[in-house]
Formats: C-alpha cells, sequence, structure tokens
C-alpha cells in the first residue's frame, strides 16, 4: 500500500488545505458536471448549475436544474452526480496506486464517500422534504425511504474504503443508468 506523507512535519499542515480543497472542488464539479450531462443526453429543457448558492432557504454546495425532463428520466437525472463520482472514483483509485499524492487521496476521499455524507446532510441537517437534495429526491421517486438510502450509501463508502486499504479489487459498488432507471450493484471479481 503506498503511503503519502501529509506535510513535510508529516501531521497536517496550511499547505495541505490547497490541494485538499481542489480535491474537493473537483469532487463538486463531477457531481453536478454527471447531472448536466444525463439531463443533456436526456433531452431535458434549460439545463442550468449554480455553486454555493441559497435557494428558498436550503444551501447548495452545487445545484442542477432543469425546467423539464421526461417522467421516466428522472431517476437517472438524479442520480447523475453519484454516477459521475463513481466512475471518477474509479479512475482516481488507479491514479492513487500509481501516484499517491495528497490530492488524489483527498479525491478519493471525496468521491469515495461523497453518497454517504450527502445522504446524512440532506436528511438530518437540511429539510428532509427538500428535493433539490438528491437522496431526498431519489426517497420521493422511488419510494425507498431515507434508510435505504443511507444502507446503500454506507455499503458503497465502506467498500471503497476497503478498496482503498487493502489495495483488492474483489468487490466494486458502483451505479449504472439507462433512459428509465437507476441502479446500484455490487461487482464480484473472481
Amino acid at each position: 500500500m503506498p503511503q503519502v506523507a501529509l506535510s513535510a512535519s508529516g501531521g497536517w499542515g496550511p499547505p495541505d488545505l490547497l490541494p485538499i480543497t481542489m480535491a474537493f472542488l473537483t469532487n463538486l464539479a463531477i457531481h453536478e458536471s454527471g447531472h448536466f450531462i444525463i439531463a443533456e443526453s436526456l433531452g431535458a429543457q434549460e439545463n442550468t448549475l449554480d455553486f454555493f448558492s441559497r435557494k428558498e432557504g436550503s444551501f447548495f454546495l452545487g445545484l442542477s436544474t432543469v425546467r423539464s425532463i421526461d417522467e421516466k428520466a428522472r431517476v437517472p437525472y438524479i442520480m447523475g452526480g453519484e454516477v459521475a463520482t463513481s466512475l471518477s472514483f474509479e479512475v482516481t483509485l488507479h491514479r492513487y496506486r500509481v501516484s499517491p499524492t495528497l490530492y488524489n487521496r483527498a479525491l478519493l476521499f471525496f468521491n469515495g464517500t461523497e453518497f454517504l455524507w450527502y445522504s446524512i446532510y440532506a436528511f438530518y441537517f437540511e429539510n428532509a422534504n427538500d428535493s433539490r437534495h438528491d437522496p431526498v429526491a431519489i426517497v420521493h421517486e422511488t419510494g425507498l425511504r431515507p434508510e435505504m438510502i443511507l444502507v446503500i450509501a454506507t455499503t458503497q463508502a465502506a467498500l471503497n474504503v476497503y478498496r482503498v486499504y487493502s489495495g483488492q479489487d474483489r468487490l466494486i459498488p458502483y451505479f449504472t443508468f439507462d433512459q428509465r432507471s437507476a441502479s446500484f450493484w455490487i461487482g464480484v471479481r473472481f
């Protein structure tokens, strides 16, 4: 397992803030771009992105909106951010194994655990009925309970953490989508 020095002194320091901040912003841009790209591919009208905005009492790090989208395409659109960050996690994991920089490690953390943190934030720290937050929108569109979303998000995060620290890719969590659905899978490599 490659090791990465956190800073010259071996601990956290001010120089570490730049790569960590850049990794966070990269993750945010990838997540919102996932919504935007999937919305475009599904024929959404007036597709927009906003970052660090407050709308009607809720704070959004990033917010993708569409004026209209086919009702059957709503779930893939809502899952667009998770699909994009899941794919980004795979690319970053490969890059981290070759080049274990602090930026790559931070991006792995943000990409690999985002759905879990976002779900906790949306269900417990924001208005749990605000469907502009992806986890809440998933609940409204699918009928899944918030607890089930948290189980999926926790499973994904735990498997991602295991893959980073074990160096093994026997169990791979991922999302797929088509024009009418999105699915969570765990791939098994033999």
